[in-house]
């Protein structure tokens, strides 16, 4: 199930085969995009607010993971200039900051 805790969404799964010392682990996720998703919805929800805090001297990092062939490469590079992915989009958000 989901719930919201201090501003932030948490996806909560309980599984018995994956419990630390019987609590269940919980995943979270900053957010869940179904396949209707833009490409310019996934960097304005996850990436520009961490690419704004990079300015500020905080780390940031994006980590694509998931099953082969379930887009990871799309959503991190992105096709042409309406679809361009989360590097192409940061680099030109570094950059435009820069100037």
């Amino acid at each position: 199930f989901q719930f919201k805790a201090k501003s932030r969404n948490f996806l909560r799964l309980k599984d018995p085969l994956i419990e630390e010392k019987g609590k269940p682990v919980i995943f979270n996720y900053d957010g869940v995009f179904d396949g209707d998703s833009t490409q310019d919805q996934i960097y304005n929800t996850v990436v520009r607010n961490m690419a704004e805090r990079v300015f500020e001297g905080y780390n940031g990092s994006v980590l694509a993971y998931g099953q082969t062939s379930c887009g990871k490469t799309f959503t991190m590079m992105g096709a042409d200039n309406h679809q361009r992915g989360i590097i192409p989009r940061m680099t030109q958000h570094v950059f435009e900051k820069i100037a």
